[in-house]
């Protein structure tokens, strides 16, 4: 099964973070390296709309990933955007459930 059927429900969102090149420019990774990262965060209420979320999630991201990093910028869905993608996976499948 290929697309957007998520086969285990769950109350978080998944998504994929990837590096671009330029994020491992600026915390000096080699040159070429890539990182993918899975992000889970629980789904907001009726009123929240995908967009206001999605950039939740990036703002939360950006939290965590520069805190552990060290750098020093602007937490904003615009500098996610410059140094990281974000992603569904196609499909979630919990084993545990």
């Amino acid at each position: 099964m290929r697309g957007s059927t998520t086969l285990a429900t769950t109350d978080k969102a998944c998504y994929v973070v990837t590096w671009k090149p330029a994020y491992a420019a600026l915390i000096g990774a080699p040159e070429g390296s890539v990182e993918r990262i899975v992000v889970f965060l629980a789904q907001g209420g009726f009123a929240q709309d995908v967009t206001d979320f999605e950039r939740q999630v990036k703002e939360r991201f950006l939290d965590a990933e520069f805190d552990y990093q060290g750098v020093e910028l602007d937490r904003t869905a615009d500098v996610f955007d410059a140094y990281f993608t974000l992603e569904e996976p196609d499909q979630v499948i919990d084993l545990d459930e």
